[in-house]
């Protein structure tokens, strides 16, 4: 096995040479690339563990002292929780997953890997984006350049797990569990399982919420609490109608959890924290779902803070396998966060003004409303800010089938699909009606900057006042008419996976 050879495919091979050395020295002889991956992501561990104790270091040198304190002690405490809990979960599970591979893995096993590890990835950036936007006063005795470099190997080491996996799955050949075939704009009216009917809902549910008392609880955190730990069955929590203004988080250890209620106007979770009061936009989320296999269905979910309050999330997700069916997600500026894993909006209106759609994940918004609301005198209206930041992670946004129209009266107003928020930002839309609120160029730049030829905006078989595509902006990685095998990548089988895990909500996987 030559080590050179392998690093060389990585983003950082020299340190991906070095580590991998220490462990099997230069020669390598009869290793093979599982023993090459399974050891990479250890040392990726073992990089994130060392610079968890390292932020708890300094941590505790600050403490106590108001001094030395300020917004990157508040960055530093962050990144040391989203990095041990978050990010370390991330890893381990790419590292036991792999014990599973046998002499025929399928393509879902590998998505699910690579997925993991895009976690993780995903993890170490919101860290430094943290980082980066935390104030560098002087009062502190840390400066952001110090916490980047803390974290530096481990960010560099995930990365080069997640090439080294592509050139495991290139080496042993996966074998497809599903036929992608072509994309098609194909929804059905009938229900695949009868259990996902409302009326079966309501009467299996395991738990019952009511604002009247009526039910076994009349906070939505309470039923949580009773949610047994990853539990591999479904956990149906039925929420009644009402207003439930309480801030709500589906830990990361509530697996499978179901969750109904009675209409997107009718069941609602409501809160207003929010950017301008002094809660960063990860804080601010009404309503957060980490929990693998969790699924909402009739619900709204808002956060009130305002336009003039700035950042202010009404949902974050960062569960994988996740699906919101027939929900309100409604907010200004940063109304839902999809931060990590892969998600399905099915059905779904999402309410915003800028960047109001936003995040890491691998996510497919299927037969939504995208509807603008009035911004801040002077801002313009961006439906999407997409975080992919590497080639290889698993992260986009696919819009299918979706309507994007004003809420309300936008004279004014400029309005723009997309903004690239990292350097390979990939967001599709395809089947959708476009309105003609969209400025002819389509897409907009952050400060005004061209953006890198990496990123991926594509357009297909739209229709609408604002779906024309002759006036878009000329950048390389705007691709105003995909070609068709380009457009298949982005269904929602071939881009998510989803017909591994999507039953029963109406959309027949067979034609996705």
């Amino acid at each position: 096995m030559d080590l050179n050879a392998i690093c060389s495919s990585t983003s950082y091979p020299a340190l991906c040479y070095n580590r991998l050395t220490t462990i099997f020295g230069p020669a390598a002889d009869g290793l093979g690339l599982p023993n090459v991956y399974t050891s990479s992501v250890r040392i990726a561990i073992d990089e994130l563990l060392a610079a968890s104790n390292k932020l708890l270091e300094l941590e505790t040198l600050i403490d106590g002292d108001r001094r030395r304190q300020s917004s990157l002690s508040g960055a530093m405490r962050f990144c040391r929780e989203l990095l041990s809990v978050r990010a370390f979960t991330s890893l381990k599970d790419s590292l036991w997953a792999v014990v599973g591979l046998d002499d025929s893995p399928t393509m879902s096993t590998f998505e699910d890997l690579k997925t993991r590890l895009t976690a993780a990835g995903i993890y170490h950036q919101t860290c430094l984006d943290a980082i980066g936007g935390a104030e560098d006063d002087g009062r502190s005795i840390i400066r952001r350049a110090d916490l980047g470099n803390v974290i530096k190997n481990s960010t560099e080491l995930t990365s080069n797990s997640l090439a080294i996996l592509y050139a495991l799955e290139e080496s042993i050949g996966a074998t497809n569990s599903s036929s992608s075939g072509d994309m098609q704009l194909t929804i059905r009216s009938e229900v695949q399982e009868k259990f996902y009917t409302l009326t079966v809902l309501r009467l299996v549910a395991d738990v019952v919420v009511a604002k009247d008392g009526s039910g076994n609880f009349m906070r939505i955190g309470d039923a949580l609490s009773v949610v047994p730990r990853e539990s591999d069955r479904r956990v149906v929590i039925y929420v009644k109608a009402g207003v439930y203004d309480e801030i709500v988080n589906v830990g990361v250890d509530k697996w499978n959890v179901v969750m109904i209620g009675d209409g997107m106007d009718a069941t609602i979770v409501t809160g207003n924290r929010n950017s301008g009061d002094g809660t960063g936009s990860y804080f601010s989320a009404t309503f957060t779902a980490s929990g693998t296999g969790f699924m909402a269905r009739d619900m709204r979910f808002e956060n009130t803070a305002g336009a003039d309050k700035g950042q202010a999330v009404a949902l974050m997700v960062d569960a994988d396998k996740a699906i919101f069916f027939r929900c309100k997600i409604s907010a200004y500026q940063d109304t839902l966060l999809a931060q990590a894993y892969r998600q399905l909006f099915y059905r779904c209106h999402i309410y915003g003004t800028v960047d109001f759609i936003f995040g890491y994940s691998l996510a497919v918004f299927h037969t939504s409303r995208i509807l603008l609301r009035k911004p801040v005198t002077g801002q313009e209206n961006v439906v999407t800010a997409q975080g992919k930041y590497e080639a290889r992670v698993m992260s986009g946004f696919s819009f299918i089938g979706c309507n994007i129209r004003p809420a309300e009266d936008l004279t004014g107003v400029s309005t723009f699909l997309g903004r690239p928020w990292k350097d390979y930002s990939t967001v599709v839309f395809m089947y959708s009606r476009i309105g003609r609120l969209v400025d002819p160029k389509g897409w907009e730049s952050f400060a005004g900057l061209t953006p890198p030829d990496t990123i991926y905006y594509g357009e297909r078989w739209n229709t609408g006042g604002g779906s024309m595509t002759a006036d878009r902006v000329r950048w390389k990685g705007v691709h105003p008419r995909m070609r068709r095998s380009e457009a298949n990548r982005f269904g929602v089988n071939a881009f998510i996976q989803g017909c591994d895990w999507i039953n029963g909500i109406g959309i027949p996987c067979s034609r996705l």
